[in-house]
């Protein structure tokens, strides 16, 4: 059900890459220090990223949607030998989200995510608190603390936390934003006894522009979290 939701996501993922990911099954294949690399990737790629700007959506803002997130892998290596040897460089994640703005400059979100042709399925959400909601002249400023969680692969238990400093300011239909932020992710082996878990920090950068046209919404994301870089694109419905 939900894979035939995401079909339309699936045929932009395939415009990042050539090779969709497989099950992440055979992490028996890696060795410690390869199974550090893979969960660098697992922690930059499958933490929590929000597309939204730092200005506060409002009591009566709402909005539904669906992203894609290409993940261009920095240990692909490792990601191959943990996946039964498939050729991948990168991963494409499409997830469907909702967010809704609350009194007091608060929004919150949620989202669920699967990768075709994979094991990998998420859940996450986001707190964001824009402590400056911004003017005509000045920007918003934002901090949003978010997490997420595996299903799916049943060698891994893997969760993470971030937080994270945000800017942006309108201009007529459009918002881009910047920021900065901090990822940690538990990434622990199961049912492998030569690996043990890994517990990853990343520091994260990130930029993105924002397009409103009446109640459509579009964008376009970069991240750079770790050694690890992703790229999104963005549709939703909203006020």
């Amino acid at each position: 059900m939900i894979k035939r939701l995401f079909l339309p996501l699936f045929c932009l993922s395939f415009a990042f890459s050539a090779h969709a990911a497989n099950d992440i099954n055979t992490l028996q294949n890696l060795l410690q220090n390869q199974f550090k690399g893979l969960s660098e990737d697992l922690s930059a790629g499958l933490s929590y990223k929000s597309m939204a700007a730092a200005e506060p959506g409002g009591i009566t803002g709402f909005e539904i949607g669906a992203d894609v997130i290409a993940i261009d892998l920095a240990n692909s290596q490792a990601w191959s030998l943990a996946s039964n040897n498939s050729s991948i460089n990168t991963v494409a994640l499409p997830k469907l989200y909702a967010s809704k703005g609350l009194p007091a400059n608060i929004d919150i979100e949620a989202a669920y995510s699967e990768a075709p042709n994979s094991n990998i399925s998420l859940w996450g959400g986001a707190v964001k608190y824009a402590f400056l909601e911004g003017s005509v002249a000045t920007p918003a400023i934002a901090v949003r603390a978010a997490l997420s969680g595996l299903n799916g692969v049943s060698q891994l238990d893997y969760s993470s936390n971030s937080i994270e400093l945000l800017a942006s300011k309108g201009f007529i239909n459009m918002t881009p934003y910047i920021g900065i932020g901090q990822v940690w992710s538990s990434v622990k082996p199961k049912g492998v006894p030569l690996l043990t878990k890994e517990d990853v920090s990343q520091t994260r950068v990130f930029a993105g522009i924002n397009f409103s046209l009446t109640v459509v919404k579009l964008g376009l994301y970069a991240d750079q979290t770790g050694d690890t870089t992703s790229y999104g694109l963005h549709l939703g419905v909203g006020l």
